[in-house]
């Protein structure tokens, strides 16, 4: 494989299902699995804050008997996707 790299380390974000794949030359040791995993992956974490954010702020809560977004604004969010629907010629 290209640069001696012949395996591929997967590690998925058991919340959001996000993954990264982190490319590794076998033989490896867990050291050097640890020195890939903190090179790559948290370098990333401030892209999906405001996610995690979102998600956090309009998410159920149990003991409010609301999201925190609803209790603030007194509305439900707006989607984060606004689906439209196009005019076609068929």
């Amino acid at each position: 494989m290209a640069g001696g790299i012949n395996a591929i380390m997967v590690i998925v974000d058991r919340l959001s299902k996000y993954v990264y794949f982190i490319t590794l030359k076998h033989p490896f040791s867990a050291k050097q699995v640890a020195a890939a995993f903190i090179d790559k992956v948290p370098h990333k974490w401030d892209q999906f804050i405001s996610w995690a954010e979102l998600w956090y702020n309009t998410t159920f809560h149990a003991s409010t008997k609301t999201t925190p977004f609803q209790a603030v604004y007194g509305r439900t969010p707006s989607p984060v996707i606004v689906w439209r629907s196009k005019d076609t010629k068929h």
